[in-house]
């Protein structure tokens, strides 16, 4: 006995040919996050697990050195919400 087996898949792939990149001010939109400092925390920790940044940080409580940051501290996070992307 022979066997000559032929499989034949086809498969639609969309290619993205265009995008347009928007000013991030029209697409996404500002939010503030109230965070009091826990004993350890360091910027870099909040800013990681808040999804925001150091400097951010830094502008809106006005601190000057990163170091003096203490436990009990109220922190506000700026954060930025994507809202809808454009393709």
């Amino acid at each position: 006995m022979e066997f000559n087996l032929n499989i034949l898949k086809e498969n639609q792939i969309d290619i993205i040919e265009e995008i347009e990149q928007e000013e991030m001010n029209q697409n996404n939109i500002y939010s503030m996050i109230i965070y009091f400092v826990k004993p350890e925390d360091t910027l870099w920790k909040i800013a990681k697990k808040l999804k925001s940044t150091i400097s951010d940080i830094q502008r809106i409580n006005e601190i000057d050195d990163t170091i003096k940051i203490f436990p009990g501290q109220q922190l506000y996070i700026p954060k930025y919400i994507r809202r809808n992307v454009s393709i």
